[in-house]
């Protein structure tokens, strides 16, 4: 595609949708029971796609509304997404301690609140934490915060050396990189955490690169026949039973590098410039949903686990974490409106 100027692009219904189904599909995946076979393997591998979803439009809404970015704007970005990332570590830290005493043994890997601090803050796990954005326990789902902020912290560099035109090439060959290692981490067995397939190096970066290349684009991309981007973004999620080097351990199925770009693509292209009544407030209940989720999702998995009850109550744990989500999402912004009146 060649590029062209920049429109101003302030707001996307559509890609807001796009965040919500994927947020909403990200509870699914840590709500639901396990799936097996064929079937199983294609929803499981569908709901990997959110994370490659969430840098591209991330990366899409980079720059302003005209289409430019500034040092400013870059500092501001970083500085909120890091002290978001900050509280929530903190926040799903103190929430697996508290939560180990009263299910002892229930969380996978810790036998007590003690080991658990213990894994937190050793060496190991702090350097993983920097380097991969390892987050153990329950808060491991805070890997896409954590890989999100050193991406933005990237993605401003790369800004201020004016690399821009490297944006495609560098995202290609890291996007390369990883398919690489998945590859080769299944043919021979390998057998290492998943933070080292899903980091900023190997998805953030690459996937906001090319998110903010898309941007200037919108063009070309409404010339790109809908049932072609449909068609791809669909079939593209449930390539997993196909491919002879999956076997349910890779992070990422190949299919979903085509299905992310292309649902991203269409929902640029349906969405509108204008909000609609639902966008905004949509736009703002898809993060809290995301980052809130696992408060309400592992007390109702580990209560289910530690007293033997029937395991069909799993399903119930995902409309219900959604609605308690949804709830406090209300109740925050009513006491905010409030306190703004006085």
């Amino acid at each position: 595609m060649r590029s062209e100027a920049n429109l101003e692009v302030r707001s996307n219904c559509a890609l807001d949708l796009l965040r919500l189904v994927c947020a909403v599909a990200v509870v699914f995946i840590h709500s639901a029971p396990g799936f097996y076979g064929a079937a199983g393997q294609s929803i499981n591998g569908a709901l990997h796609v959110p994370p490659l979803v969430f840098f591209l439009i991330s990366g899409y809404f980079w720059r302003d509304a005209r289409g430019e970015t500034s040092r400013e704007r870059c500092r501001r970005r970083f500085v909120k997404t890091l002290k978001v990332t900050v509280f929530w570590v903190v926040a799903y830290m103190l929430f697996t301690t508290a939560l180990v005493y009263p299910f002892h043994g229930e969380l996978p890997g810790m036998d007590s609140a003690g080991e658990w601090l213990r894994s937190f803050f050793s060496a190991d796990n702090l350097v993983k934490m920097v380097l991969v954005q390892r987050s153990p326990g329950v808060g491991t789902h805070l890997w896409y915060m954590l890989a999100l902020t050193v991406a933005q912290l990237a993605m401003w560099g790369l800004y201020e050396i004016k690399a821009t035109r490297a944006r495609l090439p560098l995202a290609v060959a890291l996007i390369a990189a990883q398919i690489a290692v998945q590859w080769t981490f299944c043919l021979k067995g390998w057998n290492f955490g998943a933070e080292f397939l899903r980091n900023a190096w190997l998805t953030g970066l690459p996937w906001m690169l090319v998110g903010d290349w898309l941007r200037g684009r919108e063009e070309s991309i409404c010339r790109i026949p809908t049932a072609l981007l449909a068609a791809v973004g669909v079939l593209g999620l449930f390539t997993a039973p196909l491919e002879f080097w999956w076997g349910g351990t890779a992070e990422y199925p190949l299919g979903l590098y085509f299905a992310a770009p292309a649902l991203v693509m269409l929902a640029i292209k349906l969405g509108t410039n204008v909000d609609r009544p639902w966008a905004r407030p949509v736009r703002a209940f898809t993060q809290p949903l995301y980052l809130w989720h696992m408060l309400f999702v592992m007390p109702m998995k580990t209560a289910i686990t530690a007293l033997s009850l029937n395991g069909n109550l799993w399903w119930l744990s995902m409309p219900v974490t959604v609605l308690l989500c949804l709830g406090v999402f209300q109740l925050k912004r009513r006491l905010l409106a409030r306190r703004a009146r006085g």
